[in-house]
């Protein structure tokens, strides 16, 4: 799976959250992994999310925690 792909599918995540009524404000928040390529993807926290995107989401190495 592209990182892209992944950011996408967290993105969706995050946004069904908001329409089944789970988030308030910004807090909550879906993640999703990749762990065939050693990657998971997050929503930064405080990003509000009637303006998130798929280039708010973060990828980071699972072993090390650094930003992909």
């Amino acid at each position: 799976m592209s990182y892209r792909e992944l950011k996408q599918r967290v993105l969706q995540a995050n946004l069904d959250l908001v329409k089944a009524g789970l988030v308030v404000l910004t807090w909550g928040n879906a993640s999703g992994a990749d762990r065939e390529h050693g990657v998971m993807a997050i929503k930064p926290s405080g990003v509000a999310y009637d303006r998130l995107n798929a280039d708010d989401i973060v990828v980071l190495d699972i072993a090390s925690g650094q930003v992909v």
